[in-house]
């Protein structure tokens, strides 16, 4: 029983290294995944600083026509939706990556948990084995001795028979 139990927990050790295993390519993809979006939003960032400042009334006197503020009205818009999108993205990134950390660290747990109680069973059936080990060598010094004197008693009856015979 004790050894299927120790089994049972080396396979279940397995599947949570290989969970701990899968969380860390997941960790590894995404954060390869946010590294590119970090370095595509600081080039943005970099290039909104070194444009300067756009707000609306900087682009309404710099234009020469109305056409021209909607158009880079709107395209300044598309540009502020497209950095908000990619923020959304970086911040989802990170919780993915805590999420996965968080996974991978609940899976280590309890991996040592069974580790240790895995310990705990070696430890208890190597003291079953001492027991057993112990009983069957008491057996085989009982057997022994009663096999002794079963000896003795053979011969005690062959010389209560040569007796008997010789008395006839």
């Amino acid at each position: 029983t004790v050894e299927s139990k120790i089994m049972a927990c080396e396979n279940l050790l397995g599947s949570y290294q290989a969970e701990i295993d899968e969380c860390n390519d997941n960790i590894a993809a995404k954060e390869e995944e946010l590294k590119e979006n970090k370095e595509l939003f600081k080039r943005r960032v970099r290039s909104i600083y070194m444009s300067g400042s756009n707000t609306s009334m900087s682009l309404l006197l710099g234009s020469d026509q109305f056409a021209d503020y909607l158009s880079m009205s709107q395209f300044t818009e598309g540009l502020a939706n497209y950095d908000n999108a990619l923020m959304k993205k970086i911040n989802n990134s990170v919780k993915k990556i805590n999420k996965q950390i968080k996974k991978k660290n609940d899976a280590i747990k309890e991996q040592e948990d069974i580790k240790k109680t895995l310990a705990a069973d070696r430890a208890d059936l190597q003291v079953q084995q001492g027991k057993a080990s112990s009983a069957v060598n008491e057996v085989n010094k009982s057997k022994a001795e009663l096999q002794a004197e079963m000896d003795q008693l053979d011969a005690n009856i062959a010389a209560l028979e040569s007796s008997i015979q010789a008395a006839y």
